[in-house]
């Protein structure tokens, strides 16, 4: 768990015996000081999404938005926002959404070629 995370939860009055037992989101809009566990929180959104007829559940967002950031930030920036140790770890699992990579590497490779001719 996160610095921030932890700051929110004392902020609540929550304490979580770990972080497995971290909780996330409201149950219901009557009750916003409780908080419903993750494993609820994805039943809930799982049921919302099949409702809907897609195959999608809470974890694709993360996937979705780390994705979405890598268009227009750098890898410093998304790794830090995704709270993945370091960049290292964020190249590794999102090195296929980096914008245009293919294309990028044909050019460098065609720019060395054409400056040593």
């Amino acid at each position: 768990m996160q610095t921030r995370q932890k700051e929110q939860w004392l902020a609540l009055g929550v304490r979580p015996e770990s972080e497995d037992e971290a909780l996330l989101f409201a149950p219901s809009p009557d009750a916003p000081e409780a908080l419903l566990s993750p494993a609820a929180a994805s039943a809930r959104f799982r049921d919302a999404a099949d409702a809907c007829g897609l195959k999608l559940h809470l974890h694709d967002l993360r996937h979705l938005h780390v994705s979405v950031l890598l268009k227009g930030l750098s890898v410093a920036e998304v790794s830090k926002r995704a709270g993945h140790a370091n960049p290292a770890v964020t190249l590794r699992r999102y090195a296929h959404a980096l914008p245009d990579t293919e294309e990028r590497q044909a050019q460098a490779v065609d720019a060395l070629l054409i400056n040593r001719r």
